[in-house]
């Protein structure tokens, strides 16, 4: 049952597309609603896979247009109508529409924002020519929230240097990690043939092909390594730099042991399975991938990029740093992870992200942004 001295809640987001800030929202309404709260996720589009993760308590709005900078009247709509005491947005665009309906409703002091990334880092990188001006309008708009939570302590240094925004209207809450949920879809069979072998070979990437994420290191280091090892390379995830990606493979003559296999909603089954995961972004927020390998007691080697990387492994305890850009010491973390029979136990790690404690502490939080608002 609803608890009444819990704030009512909506959640914003573009969709339930695969990626890190769905699953995070998804995992966190269910655990809201577990503890009594009043959940909406707000949708600009009701669709994407994770949909069908949702608990039936939690209430989908369908604001039923085609993109997120349309939505903002339907959102202004939806909170004049509804009246949530807290408006919870997660991605930069919808952090944006959700900060504008608010300020139209007139209550912008119930717009509370998610920072998923280290902002400024990222979009320099993915939009290098228009990013000072987008900066701006961000710069301006987030300086009206009540509350930003970022998910590492690295991106909310960059909003306090990079935006100014004060410590005082700054939290930092790390993902979570549903380890039992993960275990559980870990059995899963994936059925490819390259985990037959009984050398546990396999390296494993998972995340959107797009320029943050820096895969050319990734095959580059791959080549490296198959120089003297056999191993092979499944890519989990869909992006605008597929078709570049799988040209590189021809070209480095590797493309018989790489595959890219596409968005897979359950990508536990294969990180269970492979000999390590590994991630070159150039940029993170808190890295969902990295801890879900952890959960799934999986080697990881991560480039020591800008951001939460760094903040998960704890400085290279729980898995390999490298620095960014850098293919010969990855293939170099790679080698050392295939020959290390002693690795670290990433589940113990991981342990530490567990969703009733992340949703606890967003309560926490969203109950001074609550008090001030109520009378």
């Amino acid at each position: 049952m609803p608890n009444e001295m819990h704030p009512r809640i909506a959640l914003f987001l573009p969709s339930l597309e695969g990626g890190g800030a769905e699953r995070a929202f998804v995992e966190l309404a269910n655990q809201l609603v577990y503890l009594g709260v009043r959940v909406d996720l707000v949708l600009v589009r009701v669709k994407g896979p994770y949909l069908s993760e949702l608990r039936n308590e939690v209430r989908v709005v369908d604001l039923r247009s085609s993109r997120t900078s349309f939505a903002v009247i339907k959102l202004f709509k939806y909170i004049r109508q509804n009246g949530p005491d807290i408006v919870l947005s997660g991605l930069d665009n919808a952090n944006i529409a959700s900060m504008i309906a608010c300020m139209l409703a007139g209550c912008s002091k119930r717009a509370v924002l998610t920072q998923r990334a280290m902002l400024s880092e990222c979009w320099r990188l993915q939009h290098p020519y228009t990013h000072r001006i987008c900066l701006f309008i961000i710069r301006l708009l987030y300086a009206r929230a009540r509350l930003i939570v970022s998910n590492s302590y690295a991106a909310s240094d960059d909003l306090q240097k990079e935006f100014g925004i004060p410590q005082s209207r700054l939290a930092v809450i790390h993902n979570s990690v549903d380890l039992a949920r993960i275990q559980r879809l870990a059995l899963e069979e994936p059925g490819h043939p390259w985990l037959a072998s009984p050398e546990k070979s396999l390296i494993l990437s998972v995340g959107s092909l797009t320029t943050r994420k820096d895969y050319p290191t990734i095959l580059r280091a791959l080549s490296i390594v198959r120089a003297s090892r056999e191993c092979k390379l499944i890519v989990l995830g869909e992006g605008s730099e597929r078709e570049k990606l799988e040209r590189l493979a021809r070209e480095l003559a590797i493309e018989d042991a790489v595959q890219f296999l596409g968005f897979d909603p359950n990508p536990f089954r294969w990180m269970s399975r492979a000999r390590m995961l590994v991630s070159a972004s150039l940029a993170e927020g808190c890295p969902n991938v990295i801890q879900q390998a952890l959960a799934c007691g999986t080697q990881v080697v991560a480039t020591d990029c800008p951001g939460g990387s760094k903040e998960i492994l704890e400085g290279g305890k729980w898995g390999r740093l490298v620095p960014i850009r850098d293919p010969q010491a990855m293939a170099e973390a790679i080698e050392r992870t295939f020959d290390d029979r002693n690795p670290p136990n990433g589940s113990e790690r991981a342990i530490k992200f567990k969703p009733s404690r992340n949703a606890k502490e967003y309560l926490r939080v969203l109950a001074k942004v609550y008090s001030t608002e109520t009378p």
